[in-house]
Order: structure tokens, then C-alpha cells, then sequence
């Protein structure tokens, strides 16, 4: 059965070969190799583009190129296919390719199919006003090396991918969304939506690019757009960006700049909402990014200008870098919450100029002013919400002239910009005009009132002089210039016939021209001196320089004080060292003390005393004021015999003390008891001994006899016996009543 497109087709044909040697025409027929609706006749990739027009029908549409623009228009069509469905020249070098949509078209797997549409090295530009929805493709858009696909058009482009990737940017890619209604998705476990490889670029400038992942995983290799290579680069420059991801949803391994009025909403399940490189969100950047269980923002995190950011996350709202602060600059208003904290930044941020609220609930019901010591760091911040905006200027005063800028002193932020000059419609006279200036002129600004003052030309007149002689200033009183003052124009000038005028004709005080006399101010360790007209300093505070107790420089006397006069010398003043006053016969300088020593029948004594070796004194008591001789401390020998203190001597019968001289003294007889040396026992013997109870004379040891008695029961042998008995006993009786029983039995 033949399609309607063969149907249409055939004459066609067959009227070009009746024509083709008549008539150099364009071709129109289509390759139909892959069968109906399908477009094999656009697979260029390891071609050249087709140098004539090509057109067929696509469903109920058409699919049309046009050779002479490179123009592809897919009007209405459906396009099915079971490989590439169209695929641009890998030679292109830049050729630039116009992808027109009309209408609704189609693009639906059949078989095999991997990719839709690939752009080879060509510049491919989608515009149109009309709709493109690639269904279960495996990637909808790959964009090759050198390739770069444009989207520029007014309707919607929809990829519902299956693969793992809806968008491929290949190495040295580049796609770019300028306008219309963008959207990739995976549903793919391990796929991405929009996958940036090494030396590729996505970029956002304006329409609405949707990236979503569906499918839920635990693959860390998956998100929403991915970097795959630090070389690779995604920026955002306006637009509406709109990311959902059950794991990662913007995935960065270089710098990204979100600006440029830039609408971006990313919404992430495991992983982050935006990390993994530095973040700069700028200009008037509009961005929401939300975590369910990690951080939302994470990376080198910059927000200026008036962006507006909000960061959930489950964990953190916005995470920085070990070292690397986050940096606010301009007007940005910032919201950050998480689970643990909202902020996770090492090093902190500056947030002078900036309004802070903070609260330690995440819906920020507890917000309260921030306490500027405080730093937002992961160690010790429990906060969990966190509000910043840019200065309310309420130190901002406008001083109402319009000639100068009002200026927050906060920001810096120019509130109100100043005009060059003001703006006067009529003027009033001052008559302030004198003998050698013209007066003023007063009018008031249109623009914001304020009084504004000029010279009014041509207005002065002639001037009276009264001259001043010179009077020379002194330290005291300022003194003037010789000068000629106009009471006209109240100005003194220089000579009577004016010219150059004086600014003041006063000259400054003279510190050098003293009318008064040097006066000393003394105490007892300093002295100064200074003029006493002005008081200025001639000797600056110092200490006296003694001689003799005079200060040399002064002629201060010294009130002595201080020391103390001994036996020997008078006392030495504390603060000159000089002597003064008398010595003291009662402050001795080393009063040692002897102590008493009784006399014997042999040797002299002496009695307490004290002696000085500075004054050479003795003395009876320790304060030494009772002053005696040196004879008035001897004891003399006494006359009788005194014991030696060398204890008793004794004999046999006797004991006595000696004297010095070996006379005996106190010769008496012993006085023995009896002292047991060992207690006599029934079979042994003791001993005993008699013992002087004064001097400790012992005799010799006698035998105590044994007493030859025991104590207690009888001996009638061993006890241990008894206990043998018994058990005979009672063992004998025990076999005989077994025995008995038995016979019994």
C-alpha cells in the first residue's frame, strides 16, 4: 500500500525526468531510504548540506529546506525514525543553520532512535514562533565539538529523554537560550538532564530553560545540568532558570555568574541545589535554591548588586569554602536556612553596611537583631535562619541643597544625584557692597529653595581710612600690622590708598617677648621654674642638684629627713645624703649579747650582759640603756668547793660528787634495792641484782632458787587419750546394735 507522501511524490518525479533536459531545475523530491515520515533525507553529518530545495510531508505537516538560507522549517510535522532524525554537517565549521518551528511538531522514538537532532560543527539557530516536543528520545539536542545550538525562537522546546542525557554538550560545545520556553528532562537512573562536557558552554540570556531529573537513585553521578569537567562553564545572564533533581540539581566544576535580572529556581533532593565551584549571583538576580537534606548553595559563594537569594537547605543553607569568605557587596537581600545551620562559611563574611536578623529556628520565628562579634562560621553557629539586606540609609540626611549628592555613610549608596549648580529666576540686592569690592546679590533656588548668594556687579563705592600704628605681640597678649581699616567696607588694607588687604591684621601671641620675671616653683625632691606672665616653662620639673644640702641650680635648703644616727653616726638624709642632727647614744649599731656564766671554787663568772663595738659600751639590759663596767660583770671564784658537774663516783660501799680541785664532796653510803633480772620459773632458776637508787651502783648478780610447783589438774597423761576412747566407744556400740537388729530380723 502506498503512503500519501508516495502518492504525492511519483508525479512529481516523473514529471522531473520528462523536464530534466529542458529545464536546470531545483530539486523537490525528498530520500525516502528509511521508509515514510522519515528524516534520513536531513542526515547530513558526514556530508554536505543539500544544494537544492528539499520538501515532504511529516504526519499531518511538512518538513521544508531551503538551500539558498539554509532554512529548515518544521511546520506541524511529526517526525518518527529509528536512528539520528536530523543531523548537520560534522564539517560545518560554524555554518550557520535556521531551525524554523511552526505550528506543533513532533519528534517520537521509533526503534533504536538515540538522538533527535544533532548540530555536527554547524551553528544551528531554533526561532519560530511554533512548539517542538521530543518524546522517549534517548537525547533529544547533542551538540558536537565546535557545534552550537541557539535557541531563539517564541514557543517551547520539549525533551523527554530517556537516556542519560536530554542535552549533550560535547566537548567544544556551546548552547545558548535567548528566548522562548526551554525544557529537558531525564528519566534516566543514572542520567542527566543537561550534561556540559570539557571546553563546552551552557548559557542562559533569556526566555525560560527547565531542567528536571525524574527518576529517584543513588547514583552521585546524576543531576539536573552537570559539569563533567572543570573547563566546562555554565553562566546565567538573564532569563528564567527552573531546576528539579532527586539528587544534585546544578553541578559545577568552574566558576558560574548568575546575573542580568536572572529568575533562577533549582530544587534538589540529595544533593546540593548549586555547588561544587565558586558561585557569584549579581546584578538583579532573583535565585531559590532548595536542599531536602544537604546544602542548597555550596561552594566560593559572591552576592552582589541586588540580587535576591534564598537558600534552604537540609542541612545548610549556604556552605563555603575552608579559608574563603563569603563576599557581599551592593544591595543583595539574602535568606538562609537549614536543618544544622544556615551558614557553613569558615572564614565568615563582612556584613558591615548590611541589616542582619538571625534566629536559631529554621522559619526564622525567633529572628533577632545579629550581634556583629559574632562570625558565621561551622564552628560553634547554631543558626539556623539568617536574613541580610542592603542598608536602610536611615543615617542617610539630606541637607536640602541640590547642588550635593545625599550619600548613605553606611554604603556609600548615592541616595539623590547632585546638580551642578542651582537655579535662580530673580535676584535681590544684599547692600553689602564697599569702597573696594562690589557687593552681593541673594535669589533662591527653583529646584530646592535653598538661598543662594553672588556678586553683585558693579556695585561698589569709595572707602574712608583710619590707620593703626604697629604694637608688637607678647607672650601674653596678641599684638597687630601696622594698617589702615575703611569703616566704609569694614576691610584693613596694607597702605591708605588700600590695594592689598589683611585677613586679620592680628598678629599671634610671641612666646619668646616675656614682660614678667623667672620664679622658681621648689618642693622638697624638685624643681621648675617658668616666667610668671604666661607661666611658660624655662626649667622643666627635675630634681635638685645638692651640694652641701643646697640645690646648686635653685638654691633650695633641704628639710633633712629620713636615716637614723646611731651610737657613732649621725643620721643621712633621705633625699640629699647628707648628715644632720646629733648621734644617738641609744640606737647601737651591733649590741651582742654574752650570757651569764656562774662562777666555781676554780674559775671566775660573769653575769648577763651587753656589749657595743661601735660605741665600745657595756650594758646590763638588751635595749641597751643601762650602761655598767666591764669589772661589774664579773663573778668572782667562790670560796667553797663546787661539784664539777662530772656526775657520782662510787666503791663497793659508797658514792660522792668531786671538785675542780679533786676534793670529794657529799661522800654518802649506798642505798640498794633488789631488781630481777630473771623471773624463777618451777624447773629453772632466776637472778637478781642489788642497785643504788641515787647513783646506779650495781652489785653483782644472785641466783633465784625455781620454786619447783605446777598449777592447774593433775598430770594423768595425755588428754588426747580421752577423746580416742570415746570414739571407740561409740564405734563399738554402733556394731552391736547392727548386730542385734539383725538377728532380730
Amino acid at each position: 500500500m502506498k503512503t500519501k507522501m508516495e502518492k504525492k511524490v511519483l508525479p512529481v518525479l516523473l514529471s522531473l525526468l520528462l523536464m530534466f533536459g529542458i529545464m536546470p531545475a531545483t530539486a523537490f523530491a525528498a530520500d525516502f531510504s528509511s521508509g515514510s515520515n522519515s528524516t534520513n533525507t536531513f542526515n547530513w553529518y558526514s556530508k554536505d548540506v543539500s544544494a537544492t530545495d528539499l520538501s515532504y510531508e511529516a504526519g499531518d505537516g511538512t518538513i521544508e529546506w531551503k538551500a539558498d538560507t539554509k532554512t529548515l522549517t518544521l511546520r506541524n510535522a511529526t517526525v518518527t525514525a529509528s536512528t539520528v532524525q536530523i543531523s548537520f554537517p560534522s564539517n560545518g565549521n560554524g555554518m550557520e543553520i535556521n531551525l524554523v518551528l511552526e505550528g506543533d511538531n513532533v519528534f517520537q522514538k521509533s526503534g533504536s532512535a538515540t538522538t533527535a537532532i544533532q548540530t555536527g560543527g554547524c551553528k544551528v539557530i531554533v526561532s519560530g514562533d511554533g512548539n517542538l516536543t521530543m518524546e522517549n528520545t534517548s537525547s533529544g539536542f547533542t551538540v558536537h565539538p565546535g557545534g552550537e545550538l541557539i535557541f531563539s525562537g517564541a514557543g517551547k522546546v520539549k525533551v523527554e529523554g530517556r537516556g542519560t542525557t536530554a542535552l549533550d554538550i560535547m566537548s567544544g560545545g556551546k548552547v545558548t537560550v535567548n528566548s522562548g520556553d526551554v525544557e529537558f528532562t531525564t528519566s534516566n537512573g543514572f542520567g542527566k538532564a543537561i550534561r556540559i562536557q570539557s571546553n563546552s558552554a551552557l548559557i542562559a540570556e533569556g526566555g525560560s530553560l527547565t531542567a528536571r531529573m525524574d527518576k529517584e537513585t543513588t547514583s552521585s553521578n546524576t543531576g539536573a545540568i552537570c559539569c563533567d569537567d572543570s573547563t566546562g562553564s555554565i553562566a546565567i545572564n538573564g532569563g528564567k532558570v527552573i531546576v528539579s533533581s532527586t539528587t544534585v540539581g546544578i553541578s559545577l566544576k568552574s566558576a558560574t555568574t548568575i546575573k542580568g535580572n536572572a529568575e533562577v529556581d533549582v530544587a534538589s533532593k540529595s544533593g546540593y541545589a548549586i555547588g561544587g565551584a565558586a558561585v557569584t549571583i549579581t546584578d538583579n538576580a532573583d535565585v531559590t535554591a532548595v536542599s531536602a537534606s544537604n546544602t542548597a548553595i555550596s561552594g566560593a559563594v559572591e552576592i552582589s548588586g541586588n540580587a535576591t537569594v534564598l537558600a534552604e537547605g537540609g542541612t545548610t543553607g549556604i556552605g563555603g569554602i575552608y579559608g574563603t569568605p563569603l563576599l557581599l557587596e551592593g544591595s543583595p537581600q539574602i535568606t538562609a536556612k537549614g536543618g544544622t545551620q544556615a551558614f557553613n562559611i569558615s572564614s565568615g563574611m563582612d556584613t558591615k553596611g548590611y541589616t542582619v536578623k538571625v534566629g536559631r529556628e529554621k522559619d526564622g520565628s525567633d529572628a533577632a537583631a545579629w550581634d556583629m562579634e559574632t562570625s558565621f562560621t561551622k564552628y560553634g553557629n547554631d543558626y539556623k535562619y539568617a536574613y541580610i539586606e542592603s542598608c536602610s540609609h536611615l543615617n542617610a540626611a539630606d541637607d536640602d541643597d541640590c547642588t550635593t549628592a545625599v550619600v548613605c555613610p553606611d554604603c556609600g549608596i548615592t541616595i539623590t544625584e547632585a546638580h551642578e549648580m542651582h537655579n535662580v529666576d530673580s535676584w535681590t540686592s544684599n547692600n553689602d557692597e564697599t569702597c573696594t569690592a562690589d557687593g552681593t546679590k541673594y535669589g533662591f533656588c527653583t529646584r530646592c529653595g535653598k538661598k543662594v548668594t553672588e556678586t553683585n556687579t558693579g556695585s561698589m563705592h569709595a572707602h574712608t581710612m583710619e590707620h593703626y600704628e604697629t604694637v608688637p605681640a607678647t607672650c601674653m597678649t596678641q599684638g597687630n600690622v601696622e594698617y589702615w581699616h575703611c569703616s566704609e567696607c569694614n576691610k584693613n588694607y596694607a597702605s591708605a590708598t588700600g590695594g592689598e588687604t589683611f585677613n586679620t591684621v592680628i598678629t599671634d601671641k610671641n612666646p619668646d617677648n616675656h614682660t614678667g620675671e623667672i620664679v622658681w616653683i621648689k618642693t622638697a625632691t624638685i624643681h621648675s621654674s617658668a616666667y610668671s606672665c604666661c607661666n611658660a616653662p624655662v626649667v622643666s620639673e627635675e630634681a635638685h642638684e645638692w651640694e652641701n644640702g643646697v640645690c646648686s641650680e635653685c638654691g633650695y635648703e633641704c628639710q633633712h629627713d629620713g636615716g637614723s644616727a646611731t651610737c657613732t653616726d649621725k643620721a643621712v638624709c633621705g633625699i640629699c645624703g647628707e648628715e644632720y642632727g646629733e648621734v644617738n647614744a641609744s640606737n647601737h649599731t651591733n649590741l651582742v649579747k654574752t650570757e651569764a656564766k656562774p662562777a666555781t671554787h676554780m674559775t671566775v663568772g660573769n653575769i648577763e650582759y651587753w656589749y657595743c663595738d661601735g660605741c665600745d659600751k657595756y650594758f646590763s639590759d638588751e635595749a641597751g640603756t643601762k650602761e655598767i663596767a666591764l669589772k661589774d660583770t664579773v663573778v668572782p671564784k667562790l670560796t667553797e668547793h663546787t661539784a664539777d658537774g662530772t656526775g657520782w663516783h662510787s666503791d663497793e660501799t659508797n658514792h660522792w660528787n668531786t671538785c675542780e680541785c679533786g676534793e670529794k664532796l657529799n661522800e654518802v653510803a649506798h642505798t640498794f634495792k633488789w631488781v630481777t633480772d630473771k623471773e624463777a620459773t618451777a624447773t629453772e632458776a632466776g637472778s637478781k641484782h642489788g642497785e643504788c637508787t641515787v647513783c646506779g651502783y650495781e652489785k653483782a648478780a644472785v641466783e633465784i632458787p625455781a620454786t619447783g610447783e605446777t598449777s592447774g589438774t593433775p598430770e594423768t597423761g595425755d588428754a588426747g587419750d580421752i577423746f580416742l576412747w570415746t570414739a571407740l566407744f561409740l564405734l563399738v556400740g554402733a556394731v552391736a546394735a547392727v548386730v542385734i537388729r539383725k538377728r532380730r530380723a
